[in-house]
């Protein structure tokens, strides 16, 4: 193939056309790149700003699972041009309230979590075969995640812009295609053609428009002058044409730029949630977003170049009186303003919105002031909800601050955060004073429970300390402690709550001391019936002896010794009897000790055979092996002795005249473990070992609705005037003080079962005792006794002469210090009795232990218990010997004193 001018020519065009193309791809691409990115870019920050607006509320939302309230704000969200489908995710991922139209997934995709280090997750995708961008924001709280929200936004607005911008790109190639074979063709024209058909088909061109072209010289004649004329002002006209074009060229890409700029421009002011108006150096609105027209009510049509004092008319929310205009303020100033709080927008119907609006100036590229713009959004809902959360928070501060109880919150580190009015009214400090310290600084007390509160806090569980005792003596206090775990924006800590009991617990032990009396006097009869047998025994002794002396019968000496081992059983039996009687009445303090519950059904039986009706059977069964607990002894009789009185009660008094008075009382001791099925039955058991003190009756019985109340204070089933109801109240309360319970089992005219489980105590082996010493200590000296009693006095003096002390006597306390005051330096000890006239023992000691420190004494009273003689053994002395003594009991006792 021969290789032709037009040949070479169409290859030329073609080499040139595809290197301009390239070139113009070179640059046209990246910026159709830029432009794609930059859009992209916008609607990202679009969608950012959208959710960093409602994130805060939108989090408190997702917290305490109100979903109709994040149905709500979505649905606002959505009102944003491009938004298909908003959904919102718990922080599993999994889904809580979707809306709009696209995927309904239950659970957030892995691949659309954000990363730990990340906030955001931001791919492109398909949906229903148009582009969306899927934008997934996790909704975080103090760096810990509560849930996440994933947005599709439609980019099939910003994929035809690229289209349209492609399809311009190649036109315009296609433009470029054409000229270059236009000129291709002129050119061949100029070599194939004469001069003359030439130069005419060129003026042809000429006057038909068509400018630029030259016919080629071949001679050097007139035409060839006119030739080369004529291609002078050819080529002049063409180059001007050509320059024009140019010009309306670049002026057309400057057109179709600005027109792109102002279209971007609009769809982000439109995209944008807050208003948006700009407006002149006069004041005057040149722009406004349709959130801007929704809010102040006028069309962008009806406000273009109105007064922004028109458009947007402001007030203070709070005193009603206009402010400044942000706008003004910004044309007058020339600086930015911040958002004003408490603004009330007018809107064209007369409307109140509160708003938040802040303004800056609009500076062109000198950097003059050409205008300003303004920026204000809704915040009404906002303020409504701070307003409900604020009187919430005020709510709940005066529940707190109404409480009668103690309530502190602290840190990890003890650090108080919370301190309520009750706290400040039993500590005296202020919660300013207390706030920010360490609690066991501000209350002492607590000091002891600081390992306590770091265990709460590790494992979430609260503990409880019930009676913990502040102080002594009359300033003696008990309180209850409970330590509630919590946490609070992500700070974990615990709640301290303290309750003063001590009102109740003085309220308690005086019930309990009544219930006590009222057992003793249920108990009177039989005791006085064996009272009087004890002192029939002695009197008729004494009498019998008497008469013998006094008829000069004779007396041997096993006659003797025999009435008076009679006499001797006898007081030791009243002695006995007296001593029970004080064990249950008196008011002691709980302390704990290893306990026998053999030793503890023996002795409530012995009492109880005294003082029941004969018309009840008692049976007694043992445990084999000692029956240990950890308890106080006094209160483990008092349990048993009331449920056998009840018992007795239910088997005697209770029943009508007409029917059969007696029965049988059994009670039995055994072992259990709970185990897992006595555990499902016995919620209150533990996985440990019991001791189950049963008392079984044959009574009256009682139905199971009233089963379910005998534990009521002051509820009873006997006649008026013949119980208190306190009885099984105190019984309950003194078993689950020693961390046990009871079950009952009754039917009518059966009988009754009250079973008590007590933890088993294991106690370590002890060597076995031996039995004390019969032999009579002896020792020498001289002793004081001081008794108001002549018989007690006469009977220590014989006593301890017969132990070889000398004794002097003293019938009262001012007569025990005067002899004392005398003869102190030889009186070696000093036996001293409790109560006295003119002087108590206490006072009597005080004053002789004024004359000498060193003074030894061994005091002696009929009631150890009574806090009388407990206050005067807490002031040092040696000894304390309780009434009435036998030789053995006071030899013993003074040579303890005298050897001391």
């Amino acid at each position: 193939m021969r290789w032709t001018l037009q040949h070479k020519a169409n290859a030329a065009i073609l080499i040139a056309f595809l290197l301009i193309a390239a070139i113009y791809v070179a640059i046209q691409l990246p910026f159709q790149r830029v432009v794609m990115a930059s859009a992209l870019k916008q609607t990202e920050t679009l969608l950012h700003s959208l959710v960093e607006r409602d994130r805060e509320p939108l989090a408190n939302e997702i917290f305490e699972g109100r979903k109709r309230a994040i149905m709500l704000r979505i649905g606002q969200m959505r009102t944003v041009e491009g938004i298909l489908n908003i959904g919102v995710f718990d922080h599993t991922g999994r889904l809580l309230v979707t809306d709009g139209p696209g995927p309904a997934d239950p659970l957030l995709a892995p691949g659309d979590i954000p990363d730990p280090g990340s906030a955001v997750r931001i791919r492109r995708g398909r949906l229903d075969g148009d582009p969306i961008l899927v934008y997934v924001q996790a909704i975080e709280v103090v760096s810990e995640r509560i849930g996440f929200i994933r947005i599709n936004y439609s980019l099939a607005k910003i994929t035809r812009q690229q289209r349209t911008s492609y399809l311009i790109f190649g036109c315009l190639l296609g433009s470029i295609f054409f000229i270059m074979l236009v000129l291709l063709n002129y050119l061949l024209s100029r070599v194939v053609i004469n001069p003359v058909t030439s130069l005419r088909d060129a003026m042809q061109r000429m006057h038909s428009g068509a400018l630029g072209g030259q016919v080629e010289v071949k001679s050097m004649d007139e035409i060839g002058d006119l030739t080369r004329t004529f291609n002078q002002m050819s080529a002049d006209l063409a180059l001007y044409y050509q320059h024009i074009e140019e010009q309306n060229r670049v002026l057309k890409q400057s057109e179709k730029r600005l027109s792109d700029e102002r279209e971007r421009l609009d769809v982000t002011l439109r995209s944008i949630a807050d208003g948006v108006i700009a407006t002149d150096m006069q004041g005057r609105v040149v722009l406004m977003n349709h959130s801007a027209e929704a809010l102040v009510g006028y069309r962008l049509a009806d406000a273009l170049g109105s007064p922004i004092t028109v458009v947007f008319r402001v007030i203070d929310e709070d005193a009603g009186a206009a402010i400044e205009n942000p706008v003004e303020r910004v044309l007058r100033t020339g600086k930015v303003t911040d958002p004003a709080g408490n603004t009330s927008l007018i809107t064209k119907d007369g409307r109140h919105r509160s708003i938040s609006a802040s303004g800056a100036p609009i500076i062109d590229n000198e950097g003059a002031i050409i205008g300003a713009i303004l920026v204000f959004q809704d915040v009404t809902q906002k303020r409504l909800i701070e307003e409900e959360m604020a009187q919430m928070r005020v709510y709940l501060k005066n529940i707190i601050d109404s409480m009668p109880s103690m309530l502190v919150s602290v840190n990890e580190e003890g650090v108080i955060v919370e301190w309520n009015e009750a706290a400040s009214r039993i500590t005296g400090i202020t919660a300013m004073e207390a706030i920010g310290r360490e609690v066991w600084q501000v209350v002492p007390f607590l000091e002891k429970f600081r390992a306590p509160m770091q265990e709460v806090i590790a494992t979430r569980s609260p503990r409880e300390f019930h009676h913990e005792v502040q102080g002594s003596g009359e300033d003696e206090e008990f309180h209850n402690v409970s330590l509630f775990p919590l946490i609070a924006n992500c700070v974990q800590g615990v709640v301290i709550r303290v309750d003063n009991i001590t009102e109740m617990e003085k309220k308690e032990q005086q019930l309990r001391q009544a219930q006590k009396m009222e057992t003793i006097g249920t108990l009177a009869g039989g005791l006085a019936h064996d009272f009087n047998n004890i002192l029939g025994g002695i009197t008729g002794s004494l009498s019998l002896i008497k008469f013998k002396l006094t008829q000069d019968h004779a007396m041997d000496r096993d006659f003797m010794l025999k009435y008076l081992g009679i006499m001797e059983e006898a007081g030791k039996r009243a002695a006995d009897l007296v001593a029970q009687l004080l064990s249950i009445s008196r008011k002691q303090e709980l302390h704990f000790e290893s306990v026998d519950l053999n030793s503890t059904i023996d002795h409530v039986m012995q009492i109880c055979s005294n003082s029941f009706d004969k018309s009840i059977d008692l049976d007694v069964r043992h445990s084999a092996a000692k029956a240990l607990v950890s308890a106080s002894p006094t209160q483990m009789e008092q349990v048993l002795l009331n449920l056998c009185v009840n018992a007795a009660h239910a088997m005697t008094t209770m029943r009508g005249e007409d029917e059969h008075q007696g029965g049988r009382l059994t009670v039995s001791l055994r072992k259990i473990y709970g185990d897992a099925a006595f555990r499902a039955t016995h919620p209150e058991a533990g996985e440990i070992q019991y001791w189950v003190l049963s008392v079984q009756d044959t009574g009256v019985g009682m139905e199971t609705k009233t089963v379910a109340k005998i534990f009521d204070p002051f509820f009873t089933t006997k006649d008026k005037d013949k119980g208190t109801g306190l009885g099984l109240a105190m019984v309950y309360n003194i078993v689950r003080q020693h961390s046990g319970f009871i079950d009952v089992y009754s039917e009518p005219g059966v009988g009754s079962t009250f079973n008590v489980y007590l933890p088993v105590f294991e106690e370590e082996a002890t060597a076995a005792g031996t039995d004390p010493d019969q032999e009579i200590p002896r020792g020498e000296g001289l002793i004081l006794v001081a008794d108001d009693e002549d018989m007690i006095r006469e009977t220590a003096r014989a006593i301890l002469e017969e132990c070889g002390y000398s004794v002097v006597l003293a019938a009262n306390g001012e007569e025990a210090l005067r002899i004392f005051r005398e003869r102190h330096k030889e009186i070696r000890a000093v036996l001293l009795d409790m109560i006295m006239p003119r002087m108590s023992g206490k006072e009597t000691y005080q004053e002789i232990k004024a004359i000498d420190p060193e003074v030894k004494v061994l005091f002696s009273s009929g009631f150890k218990q009574d806090e009388r003689v407990e206050s005067v053994l807490e002031l040092g002395v040696q000894g304390f010997v309780q009434k009435p003594y036998t030789l053995h009991e006071l030899s013993r006792a003074m040579h303890r004193v005298v050897a001391a």
